[in-house]
């Protein structure tokens, strides 16, 4: 072996196949060393001939020079060996099949086929679906070498595509361990983990031993599990200074400290074993240093091959679904269907739905088939063999048992594969995929029959039980059940509203269950009413993601809680709160739901814990020791009824409250496909999407606009009539509608996005409204001027008419005075025509006197004028 020629094996991988990520040759070595060593020298070694440790050395061989292979790279290295094979150690082998399917008995030294143990399916009424691990080929035979390596006090590392079980078959592995003497540990990585929280994370659990010597309580041994070890953000300079920390605790057995008074100084840490999972790298996902690499057993896990699906699956639904329990033949018979049409679903939908820059949540792995089977059976029986509430009230069309199997089988497949679809095409193809499986499977007749009206599972129609004085006696129990058709669960929706409009009038929600917005409350009390249920809500803004979390919650009887934000409000803020919520998911064990909106960000930091919070349960630091004691004493009865198979440790009754908190506690995330740190934080928190089943809102139907726009102008006055108030809704949904595909069409000519969102529709509708009530007023009040200046004119022309009645009879008066005045008159002229010749007469006749009276006496006529004068 030289620079130049590394040897024919080394040669051989790296010309000839692709291995999923480097390793260098000494850590390889190694690896080999160690596997090879723990076979030959553990508990069961004995004397080996020279055949028996060639099996051993290729066996060791193959799970670590060539360790890090893809299956089919595999299938080429086994055929490259078989050819070096000239003393015929290797196995032989059936089609399809390699040295990997394959291990060596220590006993006997001979070849023998990896087999599962057999799982029995657990016994009792109430499933505990998130536990359980069904053992496999792949995880049992990872399980053997990762025993072996940690027999010798050595780390192991697997790596795997996203749904290869590195997790489930980690913790298998540590569940195996005596509680009494090996404790364990699981720590998730993010790209937001720093060493002080690795570091915290790690010595967190640790006691003092004495001087600078720290190890796990009681004189004990812990295995620390570091699951998402690739994830913390690679630096300006490509360093991870989070995995150094590891290394460092890893490679050296301790870190240093951190308090001021003893910072510098290094701290030992005793009894501690470490395993590590990682994805793998390339893809935007980081590699992890080659420094830390060398100090860990490193291996590839490869996805599980379709009969260990069929096996992991069948046996459960084999488990839940038997004659003993009352089910008929046919249905018996589409239940040994149903692993094989969901299967084919998955590969389907792996092949076809491949994800994009644009749709990188189209990531469709084992996870989505645990969520389909999950549902499928949390499922009552009285549900499927007697079709529920509505069944026994005559309102479902062609049930039967099977029918109502097939079904629901569709249903679940709905939620977990159509929901997360991101355009109408893309569930068009998956509603064309399911149907042609459908018919495959099951039957062209059978499948029309049990899929003609789309089933709406919902656990809320059962009614609570008040005695005479209106008083609770008895909740209403939830049956996850078939509600019929959309508008009876309508009906039953507006009802629920209608209450908590009552019971909470300050935060009164005037919502329209329009047949989308529905659909989608549906879904979100599906995933409250499922044990560890979270949802990852993306719509755009006023799709009604909040209110219909609310609605959702209030209908599963759970506690609503969301972050109130101020300047103030820090990381420490946010703690106290969960604390809040811990102690009302574990202690209390209420339902409670934890709605968080991208708007409440206001630190990077908050999707560290939330990451923890959905993959592990456990928040570090968040809890004091003495404070975690006191309130699993509180739950002791809760754990000896509910694991009466477990030991009464405080590590086991810390464990059960972390399974009562992650099972009461719904995550409700709700984010905007719009902002573009959307992708970048869901690659740098990977639980934000893979943990939570994803709901993704599309933009709303013209009918559902038609139905908003009515909801708020249907009461709202108009002064028109009905016909022309329907047509003015009608309008406002076509408009929005126009403009939507207006944008869209901008974009594609112009390569710039303009974006018309529900909460524009609904601020235009608020926006209409308030503007005709302000225009409407002034109308009305300059109408109200002029009809008052109509009036006063109408009412003087009224009085002008009157007195033109009043004039006439007074004209008629004045002409008959003018008559009577003209006589007068006349009369009066002759009166003083004869009164004038009088005068005159009375005239002549004074001065006929006076002049007889002066001829008479001439002198006293001149004194008279002289007096005068």
């Amino acid at each position: 072996c030289t620079p130049t020629d590394p040897g024919h094996c080394f040669d051989f991988l790296s010309r000839k196949t692709s291995e999923v990520m480097k390793e260098g040759r000494v850590g390889r070595i190694t690896s080999f060393i160690q596997l090879f060593q723990g076979l030959t020298e553990g508990l069961q070694s004995r004397n080996y001939s020279a055949n028996d440790l060639e099996k051993l050395f290729i066996y060791s061989m193959c799970w670590s020079i060539a360790g890090l292979l893809e299956a089919d790279d595999k299938m080429k290295f086994d055929m490259w060996l078989r050819e070096l094979d000239t003393n015929k150690i290797m196995p032989e082998v059936e089609e399809g099949e390699t040295v990997y399917e394959y291990f060596v008995d220590t006993e006997t030294c001979e070849w023998k086929k990896w087999f599962p143990p057999k799982w029995e399916y657990p016994s009792g009424d109430k499933l505990d679906f998130s536990n359980l691990l069904v053992p496999t080929m792949d995880s049992t035979r990872a399980l053997y070498v990762i025993k072996t390596i940690h027999d010798q006090k050595s780390p192991v590392l697997i790596v795997g595509a996203e749904g290869t079980a590195k997790t489930s078959v980690q913790l298998m592995f540590l569940g195996t361990q005596d509680p009494n003497r090996m404790l364990t540990k699981r720590i998730n990585f993010s790209s937001a983990t720093t060493p002080g929280m690795a570091q915290y994370s790690i010595e967190a659990d640790l006691d003092k031993r004495g001087g600078k010597n720290f190890g796990p309580p009681n004189g004990k041994k812990m295995t620390i599990f570091f699951d998402d070890i690739s994830m913390p953000e690679v630096n300006t300079w490509g360093d991870q200074t989070t995995l150094e920390l590891v290394r460092l605790a890893v490679e050296y057995g301790g870190f240093y400290f951190l308090d001021k008074d003893k910072r510098g100084d290094f701290k030992t840490c005793e009894d501690l074993q470490y395993l590590g999972a990682m994805q793998h790298p390339g893809g935007g996902k980081n590699d992890i240093p080659n420094r830390l690499k060398r100090n860990f057993f490193i291996f590839n896990l490869v996805l599980p091959s379709i009969t260990s699906i069929n096996d992991i699956y069948g046996q459960m639904l084999e488990g839940r679904f038997n004659t003993a329990d009352g089910y008929d033949t046919p249905t018996l018979d589409s239940v040994s269907k149903l692993t094989n049409a969901t299967i084919q679903l998955w590969r389907t939908m792996k092949a076809k739905m491949l994800p994009t820059p644009a749709k990188f949540h189209y990531v469709f792995n084992m996870r989505d088939l645990s969520r389909v089977f999950q549902g499928v059976l949390l499922t009552p029986k009285e549900s499927i063999t007697e079709g529920g509430l509505r069944a026994k009230e005559g309102k479902l069309i062609d049930f039967s048992p099977q029918n109502m199997l097939i079904g629901l089988w569709k249903h679940e497949c709905d939620r977990v594969f159509c929901d997360k679809l991101t355009t109408n095409k893309d569930k068009e193809s998956y509603s064309n995929f399911v149907e042609k499986i459908g018919f495959d499977v099951f039957g062209d007749d059978l499948y029309r029959s049990a899929c003609r009206e789309k089933k709406f599972m919902v656990s809320f129609l059962r009614d609570d039980i008040y005695d005479e004085d209106e008083v609770l006696v008895e909740e209403a129990p939830k049956v996850y059940e078939d509600g019929g058709t959309l508008e009876m669960i309508r009906e039953r929706a507006y009802t629920f509203l209608e209450k908590y409009n009552e019971e909470y009038p300050s935060k009164k929600m005037e919502l329209v269950l329009f047949e989308d917005a529905l659909k989608h409350m549906l879904r979100i009390n599906r995933l409250l009413e499922m044990p560890r249920g979270s949802g990852l809500l993306v719509g755009v803004g006023g799709s009604g993601k909040q209110s219909l979390t609310r609605l959702a919650a209030h209908i599963s009887r759970s506690m609503c809680f969301q972050i109130t934000l101020t300047k103030q409000y820090n990381t420490s803020s946010l703690m106290d709160d969960i604390r809040t919520l811990y102690r009302n998911a574990g202690h209390k064990r209420q339902q409670t739901t934890f709605l968080f909106t991208e708007s409440e960000i206001k630190d990077e930091v908050f999707l560290e814990t939330i990451n923890s919070i959905l993959s592990t349960g456990e928040v570090p630091g968040l809890f004091a020791k003495d404070e975690m004691m006191a309130m699993t004493a509180d739950i002791r009865q809760d754990f000896l009824r509910d694991r009466p198979n477990q030991e009464e440790t405080p590590d086991n009754l810390k464990q059960y409250f972390t399974d009562c908190v992650r099972d009461n506690l719904h995550v409700i995330l709700c984010m905007s496909p719009l902002n573009p740190k959307f992708p970048i934080r869901a690659r740098k928190f990977p639980a934000l999407v893979s943990s939570p089943t994803v709901d993704w809102f599309l933009p709303w139907p013209e009918e559902a606009l038609v139905s908003v726009s009515r909801g708020f102008i249907q009461d709202f006055p108009l002064d028109c009539t009905p016909e022309t108030k329907q047509s003015l809704m009608s309008h406002m949904g076509m408009v929005h509608k126009m403009v939507v595909d207006v944008c869209d069409e901008y974009f594609n000519s112009m390569r710039r996005q303009v974006y018309q969102t529900p909460k524009s529709y609904l601020s235009f509708i608020a926006a209409y409204k308030t503007m005709y009530h302000n225009k409407l007023q002034a109308l009305k009040e300059k109408e109200g001027r002029v009809k008052l200046g109509l009036d006063k004119l109408i009412q003087g022309a009224q009085d002008v008419g009157a007195m033109k009645v009043v004039l006439a009879a007074e004209q008629v008066k004045l002409e008959e005075a003018t008559i009577n005045t003209n006589k007068m008159l006349e009369s009066l002229e002759q009166s003083s025509a004869e009164v004038k010749k009088e005068g005159e007469q009375v005239v002549g006749i004074d001065c006929v006197w006076k002049l007889n009276q002066y001829s008479s006496n001439p002198n006293t006529e001149k004194r008279s004028v002289e007096q005068g004068r």
